[in-house]
C-alpha cells in the first residue's frame, strides 16, 4: 500500500502519430469489415447462416456502438449470394370472391404478368363492343331473332284458328294471353265452357314451346357472343398462357395455368358488359365498370425486380399493418351504393413481413413492442409459418364492414431484432421468444487499444471519406481520434466502439480543418472541435462555476479546516457531464447513536449511499471494538445540496471528514478526495474519474494554482484517466496534483500528516498514530457516557429508596343543593298609577 503521485505520462496515455505508416487515411483502403466486434461478428455469422426453424437473431449492444451498420453491411455481403427472392401476386377468386388467391412467381415476373392482363383487359375493351356492331353479328342475331318471332307467329296463329272455328278469341289481359268467348251477347253454354278450358290448354302448351324457343334463342344468342368474344379473347389470353414458363416455376405453374383459364371463363360469362347499351349491353358508370374490371387484374404485392439475390427490409415503424400488410379501403366516387363499400384483391398491401420474404428483415425491438398488437402479428406469423393480410383482433371483434380473408403467403425470412440488454432481457419473459430468436449477437462498447485496433480508427475514417466526402485526416488527426476514443471508453487500455460518436467528432473536425482553409485534419482540428463542442453544451457548468465562484456555493480550496473536506459530484446532462465540489462537513458529539446521515433522515440518498455510510459505519466498528464495544458518534452531511446524491463514492471523503471531527485534526482544503471503500478499508475504483479531475482543476485554476490543489483518486482509476491536455499540462509543471491510494490508511496519513496505524502484538495503536489517537477520544467518550450512565443510575436507586411523601389530599368540595325543579314565573302585580298597555 502506498502514495503514488501521479506524473504526465500516466494521466494521459498518448498516441505516437509515427506509429502510423501512413501520411494521410486517403492512403488507405475501403473496407467494409466490422470493427472491433470480433464476437458479436462470428455470432452474427452464426445466425445469418444457421437455416434451422427459430434461428432469428437478436442483436445486443447500446445505440452508437455500429451494431446496425454492421449488420446492415454484413447482410450486403451474403445477400447477392443468395437464392433470389420470389415475387408474389394475388388475384381473383372466381369461385370465393371473398378468398383472394396468391400467386408466386420468379423474382421480377409478377409485374409481367399484370402487364399482359391489363394488355388483354384494354385489348378487349376495345375490340369487343365494335364486334358486336358489324353486319355479321347483326345477320346472325337476326337470324336468331327471326327464327323466334317465327315460331311465336306459328304458335299464337294455330290457337287464335282454332278458337275462332270454336267462336273464341285470343285476348290478352294483365296476366297475359287468354281465350276468351266472342263478344255477341248471349250467355256461355255449358259445352262451350268444355271448349274453352280445352282451348286454354292447347294455348298453354303453346306458351310453353314459345319459352323454349326464347331460351333457345337466348342461348343461341350467348353461343353467338361466346364465339364473337372467343374470337378475340382467345388470342390473348393464349399468348399469356405462353408465357407463363418464363414467369413461374414448373411447381407453381398450375395456379397461374387455373387462374387464366377462370379468368377467361369469367370474361366469357359476362360478355354483356362490353356489349354496346343498345345491342343488349348493361349499362354502368366508369366506377363500376372499374371494379368490375378489377377482377381480371393482377395486384402486385411484391416486386423484387430489382433485388439481387435475398431481399434485406428495414421497418423503421413496426405497426402490425406495416408488418403484415392491410386492405386499402379506399372510397370509390361512385354514388352507387352497391359499390360504395366493395373490396377486392386490388385494395390489399404488403407488409414488412411480404417484402422481406426470402430475405432479411431488420426491426427495433423498442419500436416493435411501442405498437400495439406488432409483437404478437410477428410472433403468430414465424410460428405458423405463413403471413396473412387480415383485421387486427378479427376472430375476437365483430366486423361490420365487407372484408377479405386472402390466402395466407408462405414466410420464409431470418428476423433480425435491434436493442440493448434490457430489452433482450424484457422480450425474454416472453414464453415464445427463446424458441424464435435461438442465435444472440452481442455488441461491445470498448475494444482493446492495440496497433491493430487504432489502425481501424484510421479505416473506419477512410471510410467516412468515400461514404461522406469528409477530408482525409493527417497522421496527427488520427492520434487524436485514438486519443478521442480512450477519453470515451474511461480507459487507457480501451477504445470505444460507439462509432456513431466517432463519426461526429471527424465530422466537426473536418468542418474546423475546412473552416481554417486545410486540405486534411490534423490533431489541432480534432482538438479545435472537442473545445468548440464543450463551448456549445457547457453553460450550466459555467453558470454553476460562477455561482461558487462567487461565493454562492461554500468550497474552501486553500487553507485547513476541521470537519470539512471536498468530494466530488458528478452532474449528467445527457449529452455532456461534468463535475464540480461538494463541501462534506461532519460534527462528533458525545452519544452513542453511531453515524447520523442527515441527508438520509430527509430522503436525499438512495440505496448506493446509504450502502456506503453502511460500510463505513462496519469498518469503524471493526477497527475500534475489539475488546469493548466503542461507538464513533458523529453527523455528516453534503452542504448546500438539496437533491438526491447517488453512488457511494464519497465514502472515502466523509470517513476522513469524521475522524477530523473526532479528532480535531485539520484537513488541507487544497485536495479533493473520490473514492468508495470495502469493509477491510481498501480504496475501490469509481465512475467519471476524468470529469471529477477536471472539475476540482477548473474550481482551483480559476482561483489561482499554488501547487497545493490536487485530486486524491483510486489507484484502480489510474488507468482510466486520459486527462484534457490543460490539466495534464499542469500535472507536468507541477501546480497540479493527482495523487491515488490503495488503502486508507495512505489516504489518513495524507491528509492528517501522521501515520494511520496499525495495531500491535499487544492489541494496541502506537503512539502518535490517528488510530491510537481516535481509539483514545473513542474510550474518553465511552467513560464519560458510563459516568452519565452511573450517576443516572445512583439517582435512581436513590429515589427508589426515599420515595416523595405523598401530597396531602385536598378537601372535596361541599355537594350542591338539591335541584328546586322547574321555576314558575308568576303574574307580575300592578303597581298604582300603571296600565295595561
Amino acid at each position: 500500500m502506498a502514495v503514488i503521485h501521479l506524473t504526465a505520462d500516466r494521466v494521459r496515455r498518448l498516441c505516437d502519430p509515427q506509429s502510423f505508416a501512413f501520411e494521410t487515411t486517403a492512403e488507405l483502403p475501403y473496407t467494409d469489415d466490422i470493427f472491433g466486434q470480433p464476437r458479436g461478428t462470428r455470432a452474427i455469422d452464426f445466425g445469418v447462416n444457421m437455416n434451422a426453424p427459430g434461428y432469428n437473431l437478436f442483436v445486443v449492444g447500446p445505440e452508437g456502438t455500429g451494431r446496425a451498420a454492421a449488420i446492415q453491411r454484413y447482410l450486403e455481403r451474403v445477400a447477392p449470394k443468395a437464392r433470389r427472392a420470389s415475387d408474389w401476386a394475388y388475384v381473383h377468386n372466381f369461385a370465393e370472391p371473398r378468398k383472394p388467391i396468391a400467386l408466386r412467381l420468379r423474382a421480377g415476373q409478377a409485374s409481367r404478368l399484370r402487364d399482359a392482363m391489363d394488355v388483354v383487359i384494354a385489348h378487349v375493351r376495345r375490340k369487343l363492343p365494335p364486334a358486336f356492331e358489324t353486319d355479321e353479328y347483326d345477320e346472325a342475331a337476326d337470324a336468331i331473332a327471326a327464327g323466334l318471332q317465327q315460331v311465336q307467329s306459328e304458335e299464337l296463329t294455330r290457337v287464335q284458328s282454332l278458337a275462332m272455328q270454336a267462336g273464341f278469341t285470343l285476348v290478352r289481359t294483365a296476366s297475359g294471353l287468354a281465350i276468351a268467348p266472342t263478344a255477341d251477347g248471349r250467355p256461355v253454354a255449358a259445352e262451350q265452357l268444355e271448349q274453352q278450358a280445352r282451348l286454354s290448354d292447347a294455348l298453354d302448351d303453346a306458351l310453353r314451346r314459345i319459352y323454349h324457343a326464347e331460351k333457345a334463342a337466348r342461348e343461341a344468342l350467348a353461343d353467338l357472343d361466346a364465339q364473337v368474344a372467343r374470337a378475340i379473347t382467345r388470342p390473348l389470353v393464349e399468348d399469356v398462357a405462353s408465357r407463363i414458363g418464363e414467369w413461374v416455376e414448373e411447381e407453381h405453374r398450375a395456379m397461374v395455368e387455373g387462374y387464366l383459364r377462370a379468368a377467361h371463363d369469367d370474361l366469357i360469362a359476362n360478355v354483356a358488359m362490353f356489349k354496346p347499351v343498345g345491342r343488349g349491353g348493361v349499362e354502368a358508370d366508369p366506377a363500376m365498370l372499374q371494379m368490375f374490371l378489377n377482377r381480371y387484374r393482377v395486384n402486385v404485392l411484391v416486386d423484387n425486380c430489382d433485388t439481387c439475390g435475398a431481399p434485406i427490409y428495414v421497418e423503421d415503424y413496426p405497426t402490425y399493418f406495416n408488418l403484415v400488410g392491410r386492405i386499402d379501403r379506399a372510397l370509390t366516387l361512385s354514388n352507387n351504393p352497391a359499390i360504395a363499400n366493395v373490396v377486392d384483391h386490388m385494395m390489399l398491401r404488403p407488409g414488412a413481413l411480404h417484402r422481406a420474404n426470402g430475405g432479411y428483415l431488420i426491426l427495433r425491438v423498442r419500436d416493435l413492442f411501442r405498437q400495439d398488437d406488432a409483437w404478437f402479428a410477428l410472433k403468430r406469423c414465424l410460428l405458423r409459418g405463413v403471413v396473412a393480410i387480415e383485421e387486427p383482433n378479427a376472430h375476437t371483434q365483430l366486423i361490420t364492414a365487407p372484408t377479405l380473408e386472402p390466402q395466407p403467403i408462405p414466410l420464409d425470412v431470418k428476423v433480425i431484432l435491434l436493442g440493448s440488454s434490457s430489452d433482450y432481457w424484457a422480450a425474454s419473459q416472453d414464453e415464445d421468444f427463446r424458441a424464435l430468436f435461438k442465435a444472440k449477437a452481442e455488441f461491445s462498447t470498448r475494444m482493446p487499444r492495440t496497433p491493430e485496433n487504432e489502425l481501424a480508427y484510421a479505416l473506419f475514417l477512410r471510410n467516412r471519406m468515400q461514404d461522406e466526402g469528409l477530408l482525409p485526416f493527417d497522421r496527427t488527426g488520427v492520434a487524436a481520434m485514438v486519443e478521442y476514443g480512450s477519453r470515451y471508453a474511461e480507459d487507457q487500455r480501451k477504445l470505444t466502439t460507439r462509432f456513431g460518436e466517432i463519426a461526429d467528432v471527424a465530422r466537426e473536425a473536418a468542418f474546423w480543418a475546412s473552416r481554417a482553409g486545410r486540405l486534411v485534419v490534423t490533431g489541432e482540428d480534432v482538438r479545435m472541435a472537442l473545445c468548440e463542442r464543450r463551448q456549445r453544451l457547457n453553460r450550466y457548468e459555467e453558470d454553476q462555476q460562477e455561482y461558487l465562484l462567487r461565493g454562492g456555493y461554500f468550497v474552501q480550496t486553500t487553507g485547513s479546516a476541521v470537519g470539512q473536506i471536498n468530494a466530488l459530484s458528478v452532474f449528467d446532462l445527457g449529452e455532456y457531464e461534468f463535475a464540480q465540489p461538494s463541501r462534506i462537513t461532519a460534527r462528533s458529539y458525545v452519544a452513542r447513536g453511531g453515524i447520523s446521515d442527515i441527508d438520509r433522515s430527509v430522503n436525499f440518498t438512495d440505496a448506493t449511499h446509504n450502502k456506503g455510510i453502511a460500510i463505513i459505519d462496519s469498518y469503524l466498528s471493526s477497527l475500534y471494538s475489539i475488546e469493548r464495544s466503542l461507538t464513533l458518534s458523529a453527523s455528516v452531511t453534503f452542504e448546500q445540496s438539496y437533491s438526491s446524491h447517488e453512488g457511494d463514492s464519497a465514502s472515502c471523503a466523509l470517513l476522513i471528514a469524521m475522524l477530523s471531527a473526532v479528532t480535531g485534526l485539520p484537513i488541507p482544503q487544497s485536495y479533493a478526495v473520490t473514492g468508495t471503500l470495502d469493509q477491510f478499508g481498501f480504496v475501490r475504483p469509481i465512475g467519471g474519474a476524468n470529469v471529477k479531475v477536471e472539475g476540482f482543476f477548473d474550481v482551483c485554476k480559476a482561483r489561482g494554482l499554488d501547487g497545493t490543489h490536487g485530486v486524491i483518486i483510486p489507484a484502480a482509476n489510474i488507468e482510466d484517466l486520459m486527462l484534457r491536455e490543460d490539466v495534464v499540462e499542469a500535472v507536468r509543471d507541477g501546480s497540479f496534483k493527482v495523487i491515488a491510494v490503495e488503502h486508507v490508511d495512505d489516504l489518513i496519513e495524507l491528509m492528517f500528516g501522521m501515520p494511520a496505524g496499525a495495531r500491535g502484538a499487544d492489541g494496541e495503536f502506537p503512539a502518535g498514530t490517528l488510530h491510537a489517537r481516535v481509539e483514545a477520544i473513542l474510550r474518553e467518550m465511552d467513560e464519560k457516557l458510563e459516568d452519565r450512565r452511573k450517576s443516572d443510575k445512583d439517582r435512581d436507586r436513590q429515589e427508589s429508596a426515599h420515595p416523595p411523601q405523598p401530597e396531602p389530599e385536598m378537601p372535596l368540595p361541599p355537594e350542591p343543593p338539591p335541584d328546586p325543579g322547574p321555576l314558575t314565573i308568576l303574574p307580575q302585580a300592578t303597581l298604582p298609577g300603571s296600565t295595561d298597555d
